[in-house]
């Protein structure tokens, strides 16, 4: 009886993962020298050096980690976001320097995110989503494995490229994540500039005029297509639905049904925060065009290039807009560019990106000359 009762005792790897996540963030971490080192205020200085604390005894928490993955799968879900923030101390101190800890800590946090990532592409709820849901405040636990991965970038690029990747060939790209990213653009213009660039180009450029007419072509004949099938079914036959759908007016777009909101965007997204008011410190530009200039200047040409595009097609399909697009010449210090590119264009560029032309003067400015 006696050995049962021990047994019953002993504590669960949830008991001692909750134990250590309280005791060693309380006990066995110190402040962030680098940050007591920099030029904040004394106590803006203290209080992001305690945020941001390093272990204080590497050996023990490495043991600590090591444990940790090696019994995940016993770990409540609950559990997940005080495990993230023990990994997140480890990373403090060593995101930029390659390790064994730290490649398995973030491998389990690139699983993790993966798996949170496939509840968006599935079909409905299914025991992945079910699974997830048991862990608190969810978003927050995603955002914090997806900073993690972006920030040891320079480190383990593979895993951060796999997520940049997938982020990037989503249908839908949120704005949180796109956002999150971009702050993490003085390390990615280093070690992804090309995946930087690519999941600003699939967030920043929006359907252009023509390819819109062509989908709501297509979705209005779909659309006719079915109401004939309808009709052609017995009227008793009929679902509520399809009631309903033969009951409502079809929509008419008409050809030149653009509006002064589609000549001042240009296709080209902008939420009025990411790049308002302009400055050539706006990110991704600034980072790229410091640490990878022709990276910097390909963002530059396809976003005005799909800007340009814009703007003829828009000419092409409003028939109320009077005028030929004529081409502009400029004449710069390092000699005259004639682009073929209405004024228009230029100035819907200015006014979506509004730094773009600035950042590449800037660059321009430090290093002498633009490259073509």
């Amino acid at each position: 009886m006696r050995i049962s009762s021990r047994r019953r005792s002993l504590p669960t790897t949830s008991d001692c993962s909750e134990r250590h996540s309280s005791g060693f963030q309380a006990e066995k971490t110190s402040p962030n020298v680098n940050i007591l080192a920099g030029n904040l205020p004394q106590e803006q200085r203290q209080q992001f050096a305690y945020l941001l604390g390093w272990p204080s005894d590497f050996s023990a928490w490495g043991r600590l980690i090591d444990f940790i993955l090696r019994r995940i799968s016993d770990i409540p879900q609950r559990l997940y976001p005080e495990i993230v923030a023990i990994f997140e101390v480890w990373q403090n101190a060593l995101a930029d320097l390659s390790n064994p800890t730290s490649r398995a800590l973030l491998q389990q946090c690139a699983t993790w995110l993966a798996a949170i990532d496939a509840i968006s592409t599935a079909d409905g709820p299914d025991d992945n989503s079910t699974y997830w849901g048991k862990v608190p405040n969810q978003g927050t636990f995603r955002q914090s494995l997806s900073r993690l991965l972006l920030r040891a970038s320079r480190a383990e690029p593979t895993l951060a490229a796999d997520y940049l990747q997938r982020v990037t060939d989503s249908k839908n790209i949120r704005d949180d994540a796109f956002h999150d990213t971009i702050a993490f653009s003085p390390t990615l213009a280093q070690s992804l500039p090309h995946s930087l660039v690519e999941l600003s180009l699939a967030f920043l450029r929006e359907e252009l005029p023509a390819g819109q007419v062509a989908r709501e072509e297509r979705e209005r004949h779909a659309a006719s297509e079915w109401r004939k099938a309808i009709r052609a079914k017995p009227e008793a036959k009929r679902t509520s639905q399809e009631q309903r759908a033969l009951s409502c007016a079809v929509p008419l777009r008409t050809i030149d049904d653009f509006s002064d909101h589609d000549w001042n965007r240009l296709s080209i997204r902008d939420d009025f925060k990411s790049f308002s008011p302009p400055s050539p410190l706006r990110e991704p530009f600034h980072s790229l065009f410091q640490s990878s200039p022709e990276e910097a200047l390909r963002l530059l040409r396809e976003l005005c290039d799909h800007a340009m595009n814009a703007w003829r097609q828009l000419h092409h399909y409003s028939r109320s807009r009077d005028g030929t697009p004529i081409p502009l010449e400029l004449t710069f210090p390092w000699g005259a560019k004639g682009s073929g590119v209405p004024t228009g264009s230029i100035f819907g560029v200015v006014r979506c990106g509004h730094l773009v032309p600035l950042a590449a003067g800037l660059w321009r400015l430090r290093n002498g000359a633009l490259p073509s």
